[in-house]
C-alpha cells in the first residue's frame, strides 16, 4: 500500500504500479476511472475496444 501527493495520481504512474499495488492518493472531481476491457472469448469476429466505466458520481459525463 502506497499513500502518493496528487502529482503522482497519474496515469505513467498507475500505469507502471506492480501487481497487487494498492495506490491511495488525491484525484480530480471531473475525472472518470475506467476497467480496460475484457478479454475475447473467442477468436471470431472484431475485437471489443470499449472500455467500461469503473466509477462515475453521475455528476459529470465520461470524457475519453
Amino acid at each position: 500500500m502506497i499513500s502518493v501527493d496528487g502529482s503522482y495520481t497519474n496515469e505513467t504512474v498507475l500505469k507502471k504500479l506492480p501487481a497487487n499495488t494498492i495506490l491511495i492518493g488525491r484525484i480530480r472531481k471531473d475525472c472518470s476511472l475506467y476497467l480496460p476491457p475484457e478479454p475475447p472469448t473467442s477468436g471470431k469476429g472484431r475485437k471489443k475496444s470499449l472500455w467500461r466505466i469503473a466509477a462515475n458520481s453521475g455528476a459529470n459525463p465520461p470524457v475519453r
